[in-house]
């Protein structure tokens, strides 16, 4: 395994790992007006999605997102694959990766709080995933990264 690949899972491990200390640990302990669960999985994006080049997600499922509830997603959150044929979760990746990376991004909320994320890309693409379920799926999403081995998990 290559010093970049081994990297790179480590920083979606890592990514995965932030991700469940807010929840845990800063969640509860400041103001509903000082928490910023949305601007954190949102940076997080970029870390699973934009860093990680190819490689890292030969583990993901070739699934359709028909079969993919586990993983908080439904059909009904994409409103246009654009020229995308194949529905498949490694797809979705890819059309996420260029929203995220290209910051093709709107936010949806209730006045109040953020409720869901609008992804799109020059393709065509648009997908409106809930907060919720895309915390869901970002969760999946690093976990189904094979971690690198424990004595390579050194970069700090």
């Amino acid at each position: 395994m290559e010093y970049d690949e081994i990297f790179q899972r480590d920083f979606i491990a890592r990514t995965l790992e932030i991700v469940e200390q807010y929840e845990k640990y800063v969640m509860k302990c400041v103001s509903e007006n000082q928490q910023f669960e949305v601007t954190l999985l949102i940076n997080c994006l970029l870390g699973l999605l934009v860093l990680p080049k190819e490689h890292c997600y030969r583990s993901i499922p070739n699934k359709p997102i028909k079969e993919l509830e586990e993983w908080g997603l439904s059909p009904d959150f994409i409103q246009d694959w654009g020229s995308e044929d194949h529905h498949t979760l490694p797809k979705f990746v890819k059309k996420l990766r260029n929203a995220v990376a290209h910051t093709s991004l709107c936010l949806h909320g209730d006045g109040v709080q953020i409720t869901s994320l609008e992804f799109k890309d020059k393709d065509g693409f648009c997908a409106v995933v809930p907060f919720d379920n895309l915390k869901t799926f970002v969760t999946k999403l690093a976990q189904s990264v094979k971690p690198p081995p424990k004595n390579m998990r050194d970069f700090r």
